[in-house]
């Protein structure tokens, strides 16, 4: 069976710092829990796979695409073993050998194959953990209207050859040659009539795994990316060697622009630049946290001392337990200034100029 959190509606009553830690241990049993599931039925295949029926095999399908489900609501990087698993189930699949499409009526590992590709196309990195529930849920929901097909659409979308290369890929110009292409764009009206009722009086009654706001979030994130015009990247990124010194959250950082002393636990390799934004991967460390989603931090490159400020727009973790931040730059300068309120003044970071102007 497929799980969710008990009470949601309880845990989201309790204090932020309270209500995160719960997603995050929920979710780390949810994953370590739906791994073993997966682990087990597939030693069963390993040992005794002649003896498997059509009904066995999709119950396999199903434990490894739970799997991978939680690993990427948990922050997890494709895990590539699940994937490929995953894709031997489909390839004894004969029924798919002259079919044009795969969808909610086709085989039941078929299904479950689209299902793990809809979840991984969610980008659950860039919500927080409540959210990426809420929007698997919301994939669950939107499976009938969701397809892979042969051929490609117009524009960018997500293409899987399983045969090949098992995690899927983005492409921004479908060039054709992929065995699959992902569909989503038909979703958009249920996903817009449940957006209707989130914004209404009641919310309905299959709206039961998170609070309204949660569901808010995560129908204006999965609307945006299944749209027939899916964001696409504007800015052209660069490798860029070197070590960042990170501050974490708002007073780490108004201390530094104010020239106070740090110490800087957390050294972070760059990855790659662009104009608007910088990744980073940071290693674990015991008993050092990782900076959240929408959490301010302040870098700082050892060559030059520059002061950097962004915020964490993306998060997820890689190999060997690191991290991978990407970071909306918000200034490459920020320095520390004074604000008076007219009572009193208040140290703050300005990370643009002051120009003068018109009210």
């Amino acid at each position: 069976g497929r799980s969710q959190p008990a009470h949601p509606e309880l845990v989201d009553a309790v204090d932020d710092a309270a209500r995160e830690s719960y997603w995050a241990r929920w979710l780390d049993g949810a994953r370590d829990a739906s791994l073993a599931v997966s682990e087990a039925y597939w030693s069963r295949l390993r040992n005794g796979g002649d003896a498997l029926n059509d009904e066995d095999l999709a119950r396999i399908a199903a434990s490894l695409v739970e799997s991978l489900k939680w690993n990427a609501c948990d922050r997890f990087g494709p895990d590539e073993t699940l994937w490929t698993r995953l894709s031997a189930l489909l390839a004894e699949v004969p029924e798919l050998d002259d079919d044009e499409v795969i969808r909610q009526r086709s085989p039941a590992i078929a299904v479950e194959y689209l299902r793990a590709v809809a979840y991984h196309s969610a980008q659950f990195d860039q919500l927080a953990l409540p959210e990426a529930v809420a929007a698997a849920h919301l994939i669950d929901l939107s499976m009938p209207w969701l397809t892979l097909e042969r051929e490609p659409d117009d524009g960018a979308q997500y293409v899987v050859s399983p045969n090949l290369a098992p995690v899927p890929q983005w492409q921004v110009a479908p060039d054709g040659r992929a065995q699959w292409h992902f569909m989503p764009w038909q979703a958009e009206r249920l996903l817009a009539e449940i957006s209707l009722w989130v914004e209404g009086h009641t919310m309905p009654r299959m709206l039961n795994r998170a609070k309204r706001e949660t569901y808010r979030a995560a129908l204006a994130h999965l609307r945006k990316l299944w749209s027939s015009t899916p964001p696409a990247r504007q800015e052209v990124r660069r490798p860029l060697p070197g070590t960042f010194a990170v501050a974490c959250g708002v007073e780490e950082c108004k201390r530094l622009a104010h020239g106070g002393a740090l110490d800087w636990k957390r050294q972070w390799a760059a990855v790659d630049v662009s104009r608007k934004g910088i990744a980073l991967l940071a290693p674990s460390m015991p008993g050092l946290s990782w900076p959240e989603l929408g959490e301010l931090l302040g870098f700082m490159l050892a060559e030059d001392g520059t002061f950097h400020v962004g915020i964490v727009r993306r998060f997820r973790i890689v190999e060997n337990w690191n991290a991978r931040y990407g970071i909306q730059i918000m200034s490459r300068s920020a320095r520390a200034v004074e604000v008076f309120d007219g009572k009193h003044f208040h140290p703050v970071l300005l990370c643009d100029e002051i120009v003068s102007g018109k009210l």
